[in-house]
């Protein structure tokens, strides 16, 4: 608490204040009101009886007075201010402490929100609108970038046309001359062109002997897209085979009325195996 030493030097600077105010209002035209009776009174009705506990009150008051050098530097009057309420905290809590009040908040304890429901709806829509908005520019620029991309890949592939069509008509002019003079194959100018227009393209050679069997069986088989008329004809080779003739089976001959039954697997393994 304050001592009497500082009382006096407060009220010396309360009565200062007062008469800074009262040449403010002189200077402002409007009349300086100075009741000290009337202040004086409503201090008695608004003041805290000092029969109170400190609990019931929880006034703290540093030690020392807070000192700026310049009060009209913002940043230092403000450290200023801060460091005296840390020291007034420190003390406050030693204080809270001597008589087991409880000053920390319990580990279950929840807060109220300060914010009501509507403004978090309305904090989060706005936060969704701009996040969607970058999105949606992020987007736009990577759609920019593969046009941008796009177009020059479209150019390369025009020029290399270009190129390509200049080199055919180069060829197809040297051709040409060479024809006029007797020189000139004709097949060498389809040779030229199918090269220059496919460089990378290899013409099928048939079937290779470095392939799987399973693979030359159906190239055999299938011939690549060649004839397949008379495949299953007869020669004479196939009419003269008589592997496949069974004696037994022509005795059996068809039978009338009722359709015979399909034998069991075991007497079809039988049949195979004696045939």
């Amino acid at each position: 608490m304050a001592d009497e030493g500082d009382s006096e030097i407060e009220g010396e600077s309360d009565e200062e204040e007062l008469t800074l105010l009262a040449a403010r209002g002189k200077k402002s035209g409007r009349p300086a009101i100075n009741n000290k009776v009337a202040l004086e009174q409503k201090l008695n009705e608004i003041k805290t009886p000092s029969s109170l506990p400190w609990v019931e009150m929880l006034a703290m008051t540093t030690a020392e007075p807070v000192n700026v050098p310049d009060i009209e530097d913002d940043l230092k009057r403000e450290v200023a201010f801060y460091q005296a309420s840390l020291e007034a905290v420190s003390q406050a809590i030693k204080r809270l402490d001597q008589h087991k009040i409880p000053h920390r908040r319990p580990d279950d304890y929840f807060a109220e929100c300060v914010k009501t429901d509507e403004q978090i709806r309305k904090i989060k829509t706005k936060l969704l609108a701009d996040k969607g908005r970058i999105e949606r520019g992020e987007q736009n620029r990577k759609q920019r970038e593969m046009a941008k991309y796009g177009k020059q890949v479209q150019l390369a592939k025009q020029q290399q046309r270009a190129k390509s069509k200049k080199e055919n008509i180069d060829n197809i002019t040297k051709w040409r001359k060479q024809n006029t003079s007797g020189r000139a194959d004709p097949g060498e100018l389809e040779d030229l062109i199918a090269a220059k227009s496919n460089p990378k393209k290899r013409k099928f050679s048939g079937p290779s002997d470095s392939k799987s069997p399973k693979n030359s069986a159906k190239n055999r088989k299938y011939g690549f897209g060649g004839p397949k008329r008379h495949q299953k004809s007869n020669t004479a080779s196939s009419t003269s085979d008589m592997q496949s003739f069974k004696v037994k089976r022509q005795k059996q001959g068809p039978q009338s009325g009722k359709k015979g039954m399909r034998p069991g697997k075991s007497k079809r393994q039988k049949m195979r195996s004696n045939g």
